[in-house]
């Protein structure tokens, strides 16, 4: 707190790891303090009144500032400051890489036409895209001491919590089936470790910024891919003429060229951040239901916040359409409806009542009335069926309540769910006139990203026994005995748990699951290790995911409902524990060795006349 002297006062956020309180006037620019994590306020009182500023969440949504103004009386909060970069929302790249697995097809121009150019489209990938901040204004009387201030505004940054309690949450029934944690010590460990890794991950690399705070990278270690071909391979397919040239791989054998240079694949292509693919907003906000922690409800907020904000389009073409990861946000060509899913935000509105989620799930739920967007495709009937019923939920309208139910009961049939229904395919009177797909889905898109997630919800609330008995009937026709919960890339816990509790006459979907995560193979390590307990195996050479993201959010979104079928914790044959402290146990490398070193550019091979063609920038042809 500085009196007002005739000047100009500053506090500035330019990065998670500095901020700077100055002063200006006329003897110079001075810092007053220059530290890592501002508090996010700013006060100046005189000797009858004071007034305080405050940003919520400045450090983590940097770049920010605070100002005073001594000449006009004028408190400024800068959302971006001036004197700042300038806020760079390009894509990272000008070329579109189909061998890093962006949603590109063979003709890349999109970058041209979509992000600098087009006819109606400069910058459109861009638009809608929104940042939520919270100002508070505090008057009081007189100077008042910096801990006085800093303490209400302590209350601001990171405000009281009402929590209930686990038991209580489970007995409310406004969640998936959630299990007695107290029968699972070890796996209530395993969350609890894994929540830590991504606490872990988002401390160690920085995970923040007005764009990134609430969001997690998507791609750990060794995996992803890329290619390049071969200089003198590439010259022969340039000098091929166009219409007889082929594809890349007819000129010789494709070379892999990634390997990641840290612990995420932050610069390759379609990988980056996660943009709500596997839930992970869902599993943090069952997290805070489940152990009450603080740090875990403010890592679920800013994860609900950044899906309802930066990922979900208010405006523009992609209006009701999310993004998927990418290198930054919106840097991908894939835009769908399953990307903005409610399970992201739904808990954490019920928590606290945000109004603008509030204003957010009317807006883009007024689009899933019939007829007003397109039918949808396989993958948005998530994104839908959890926003009608929220829709519903939140508001008790009839008519979203009558959505919602006909829109589940559309895809109720005799051998169980037609899981991605086709509106297209349905008579006047509603009747299906063709069956030869999407029934009983082992796809991760009905799994995994909500639709499954929302129907269990909307039983829970309703008690529908139609909506159960089918559930039911397509888990018999789903999974046979023996079969692993693991499906591919879809993990079917939350079909066989459901199952499991409603089923009567079939013991299948318990030992299934019971099987699954006690047997040699995956599933033990998924249950009981999807990290290792000591975080000096979170980072580095000796690091691993049991599975890779978003895989391993499918997992463990619905685990607890798994757990909650079986009731207790299984046992686990002792070389299999013995294996888990033997891995805990591993020391780590000295010195890094692998592929993970960083690697010279390999550009300099292509710097060559010849080969501009493939690597100039594209330009629509003249009129």
């Amino acid at each position: 707190t500085l009196p007002a002297a005739g000047g100009y006062t500053g506090l500035r956020q330019d990065s998670p790891m500095h901020y700077r309180f100055f002063r200006k006037d006329s003897e110079g620019i001075r810092s007053v303090e220059e530290r890592r994590r501002s508090r996010g306020w700013l006060d100046v009182s005189g000797p009858e009144r004071g007034m305080t500023v405050a940003l919520r969440e400045m450090w983590q949504a940097y770049p920010k500032a605070l100002s005073f103004s001594d000449d006009t009386g004028d408190m400024t909060a800068w959302l971006w400051p001036a004197g700042s970069r300038l806020m760079d929302v390009r894509r990272y790249s000008d070329y579109p890489h189909r061998a890093q697995g962006e949603s590109a097809g063979r003709d890349n121009h999109w970058v041209s036409t979509h992000y600098y150019g087009g006819e109606g489209a400069p910058n459109d990938p861009f638009a809608g895209t929104a940042r939520t901040h919270e100002l508070l204004l505090s008057f009081h009387a007189g100077e008042t001491a910096n801990h006085t201030v800093d303490a209400v505004n302590a209350d601001f940054q990171r405000p009281p919590l009402i929590y209930s309690g686990y038991k209580r949450y489970r007995k409310a029934g406004i969640t998936v089936p959630l299990p007695d944690i107290e029968q699972f010590p070890n796996i209530a460990e395993n969350l609890e470790n894994f929540t830590d890794f991504w606490l872990f991950h988002q401390r160690y690399w920085n995970w923040y910024g007005m764009w990134n705070y609430g969001d997690f990278q998507h791609r750990f270690r060794g995996g992803g891919y890329g290619w390049k071909i071969a200089p003198e391979n590439l010259k022969t397919y340039l000098e091929t003429p166009p219409d007889e040239r082929g594809g890349f791989r007819d000129y010789g054998e494709l070379i892999r060229d990634y390997y990641p240079q840290q612990d995420w694949l932050f610069d390759n292509g379609r990988w980056g951040w996660t943009n709500t693919e596997g839930l992970p907003g869902l599993y943090f906000q069952q997290e805070y239901l489940r152990t009450g922690r603080r740090d875990v409800f403010f890592a679920g907020e800013a994860l609900a916040r950044h899906a309802r904000d930066v990922v979900t389009r208010h405006s523009g073409r992609f209006f009701g359409l999310g993004t998927r990861h990418g290198v930054q946000h919106w840097s991908d060509g894939n835009h769908e409806e399953r990307q903005v899913t409610f399970a992201e935000y739904r808990l954490h509105y019920y928590l606290t009542g945000e109004g603008r989620s509030r204003d957010v799930m009317i807006k883009v739920s007024d689009d899933y009335i019939p007829g007003k967007r397109r039918t949808p495709r396989r993958a948005d009937h998530n994104a839908r069926i959890y926003g009608l019923f929220t829709r519903w939920e939140m508001t008790g309208d009839p008519v979203f309540g009558d959505l919602i139910r006909d829109y589940l009961h559309t895809m109720i049939i005799p051998e169980g769910l037609w899981s991605y229904p086709d509106f297209r395919l349905l008579d006047d009177e509603g009747r299906i006139t063709d069956l030869s797909s999407g029934v009983n889905t082992r796809r991760m898109f009905f799994h995994n990203f909500g639709a499954l997630h929302g129907m269990i919800e909307y039983y829970q609330a309703t008690g529908d026994e139609k909506l159960r008995d089918a559930l039911v009937r397509s888990a018999r026709a789903t999974l046979q005995p023996g079969d692993s919960l693991q499906q591919g890339s879809a993990s079917l816990g939350l079909l066989a748990g459901f199952a499991a509790l409603h089923d009567q006459e079939d013991d299948r979907f318990r030992e299934l699951i019971v099987a699954d995560m006690s047997l040699p193979g995956t599933g033990p390590r998924d249950a009981f290790r999807m990290v290792l307990p000591d975080p000096k195996h979170w980072t580095g050479e000796t690091a691993r995911l049991s599975r890779q993201v978003p895989v391993c959010w499918f997992y463990m979104v619905n685990l607890p409902t798994a757990m909650a079928a079986i009731g207790e914790e299984p046992d686990l044959f002792p070389r299999i524990w013995a294996r888990f402290e033997a891995a805990n146990e591993q020391s780590r490398p000295e010195q890094p060795r692998g592929p993970y070193l960083p690697r010279p550019s390999w550009q300099d091979e292509y710097d060559a006349a010849e080969l501009e063609e493939y690597f100039a920038p594209w330009r629509p042809e003249e009129p």
